[in-house]
């Protein structure tokens, strides 16, 4: 069986030159960015952040409190949960 040495050099096709260039998915997001993302205020933010905390449709870990001032949300959960919550108003 033949020895073969691979090797990618850095070309400008497989090098990131600016910050642009890198993407990352966003997991958490602070409550501001979440009313922006879904497009709701603020109160309706929280009236369902309070919703979630009396019945959490099976969704677990949807926010965490890291401080009394600062509350980051699983951007992909809080997605869930509002599907989940879909029409159970009817």
């Amino acid at each position: 069986m033949p020895h073969t040495k691979l090797q990618d050099l850095p070309t400008k096709q497989n090098t990131a030159l600016e910050e642009k260039q890198i993407v990352f998915p966003v997991k958490y997001a602070k409550p501001k960015l979440i009313c922006e993302i879904f497009n709701v205020s603020y109160s309706t933010f929280y009236r369902l952040l309070k919703s979630y905390e009396d019945d959490n449709l099976g969704i677990e870990d949807m926010y965490i409190d890291i401080s009394s001032t600062l509350t980051l949300v699983n951007v992909e959960q809080f997605e869930k949960y509002l599907k989940a919550k879909h029409k159970k108003y009817l």
